[in-house]
């Protein structure tokens, strides 16, 4: 994960891409985006999943990595994909790691929710806001309401 661009791009072969996708997952823990911009440069599907089905933005939500998601959505990662242990979107995912393991540092839950809500994931209805746990996914759920009259 030393995201040397050059070197990977000369080194990238589809079948080490293929063996090795679930580790995508592993390059939002960064604090920059280079190894996975030079992953997913490389070949990385932005869409592949973990042993628990889970994909690299699941990831990225559940540790408040706005900028990764960010990325990861520009390289068409989706919105709606459940994983299979506890059936939630990356959303969800942001939304219980805000309210349970909150208080990372750097963590930005906030921006996460913004940019899934701005790439398509479905906003809440307001009479489901209060069962939402995560106060800075809340607010930014409840401002885009606002913002759209509902």
């Amino acid at each position: 994960f030393r995201a040397d661009r050059a070197e990977a791009m000369a080194l990238r072969e589809p079948a080490f891409i293929a063996a090795h996708a679930a580790q995508l997952g592993e390059a939002v823990s960064h604090a920059t985006t280079a190894a996975l911009e030079t992953m997913l440069a490389c070949g990385f599907a932005p869409a592949a999943t973990g042993c628990m089905g889970e994909t690299a933005l699941h990831w990225a939500a559940f540790t408040g990595n706005a900028a990764a998601a960010r990325v990861l959505l520009a390289h068409g990662a989706p919105v709606n994909v459940r994983d299979n242990e506890h059936h939630a979107e990356p959303l969800g995912w942001c939304d219980y790691a805000e309210s349970c393991v909150g208080g990372r540092p750097h963590a930005d839950f906030g921006g996460v929710a913004r940019a899934l809500f701005e790439a398509g994931a479905p906003l809440p209805k307001p009479e489901d806001l209060e069962r939402m746990g995560g106060d800075e996914v809340k607010a930014v759920a409840a401002e885009l309401l606002r913002e759209r009259g509902t």
